[in-house]
C-alpha cells in the first residue's frame, strides 16, 4: 500500500532478508536504484527494537506474485549506527540458532 504524507512517499513493504550491511524487502511500489529510502521497522525478537535507517536502493527485480506485480528492492544501509548494526546481527544469529535447532529436533522426531 502506498500513501502520500508531508510531501513524502509511503509505502509498505515485506522484509525478506536483512543483515549488517543491508537488506531485502518485496512492495508494490516501483523504486529507482540509487534512490534513498527512509525505512522503519521492527525486530521482533526480545527485546522488540524499533528502528528508522536510510538506505541506498542497489537493485530493483520485478516479480510476479498471485497475478500482481511487485518488485524485489535490494538496499544498502547507509551511515547505519553501530548500536542498530549490533541490534541487527544479534536477531540475524538468533534466527539462524533458532532454525539449526528446528532441524535439528525435525531429524530425530
Amino acid at each position: 500500500a502506498s500513501r502520500k504524507k508531508d510531501d513524502e512517499n509511503v509505502f509498505v513493504g515485506q522484509c525478506v532478508d536483512i543483515g549488517g550491511g543491508g537488506m531485502r524487502m518485496l512492495c508494490n511500489t516501483a523504486v529507482k536504484r540509487g534512490q534513498i529510502l527512509k525505512i522503519s521497522f521492527r525486530i521482533f525478537r526480545y527485546p522488540v527494537v524499533s528502528l528508522q535507517v536510510f538506505g541506498k536502493v542497489v537493485r530493483v527485480n520485478p516479480v510476479h506474485e498471485d497475478g500482481k506485480q511487485g518488485y524485489e528492492v535490494a538496499v544498502e544501509f547507509l551511515n547505519l549506527h553501530d548500536d542498530y548494526r549490533e541490534w541487527i546481527i544479534t536477531y540475524v544469529f538468533q534466527m539462524q540458532r533458532e532454525s539449526i535447532r528446528d532441524k535439528r529436533k525435525s531429524k530425530n522426531a
